[in-house]
Formats: C-alpha cells, structure tokens, sequence
C-alpha cells in the first residue's frame, strides 16, 4: 500500500494506493489517526485501491464515522466487496466530497 498526505483548504488529503486488506491496514491506520491530529478535515482518496476485503471495508466504515472524515469516490474493489458484505456504498461516501478529488 502506498499512502500520501497532500495538504489542502482547510485539511488533509490522504491518497491510498494498492491493496486496502487485513496484511496492509496497520499503515493506513496510523496514518489516518496522524492525519486527524494534525487537520480538521480529512478527505480520503482511494481512487487508486486495486484490492479490497472485509477488514478494509470495516475500516472505511469505522473512519466513515468521524465527523472529521470525508471519502470521496469508490473505486470497482471497494465498491463490489462492500456488495458483497450487502453494504451501501452510499453509507460510505460523503455526499459533498465527490468533486473534492
């Protein structure tokens, strides 16, 4: 997985590359929690995720949750996992952070 932090108005966009799955989500994690420290608003790109499972669903889902975090589009892994979990992607994207990418 491949993680880069570009700073933006009035937050942070943190880009995610590569497999979104259980042996890589410790990195995304640690980022995601830096990330939130250090800006008010998160917007997560993972227009570049090529592989996705449950565990990377589940923690889309937990980051969903704060109020501080915004997930932009859903690439075809993330979308047809979460469909295969019987998940919403809707649940899972910010209604205002698809043209923010």
């Amino acid at each position: 997985m491949e993680l880069t932090s570009i700073p933006n108005s009035g937050g942070t966009c943190l880009q995610v590359r590569g497999a979104l799955t259980i042996a890589d989500l410790d990195p995304l994690r640690d980022a995601l929690l830096e990330a939130l420290h250090r800006s008010p608003t998160l917007l997560l790109d993972l227009s570049g995720v090529e592989e996705c499972d449950a565990a990377g669903i589940q923690l889309l889902c937990s980051a969903r949750n704060h109020p501080a975090v915004r997930i932009g589009s859903l690439p075809t892994p993330i979308s047809e996992t979460a469909a295969a979990l019987g998940l919403s992607t809707e649940a899972l994207i910010a209604e205002d952070a698809t043209d923010a990418i």
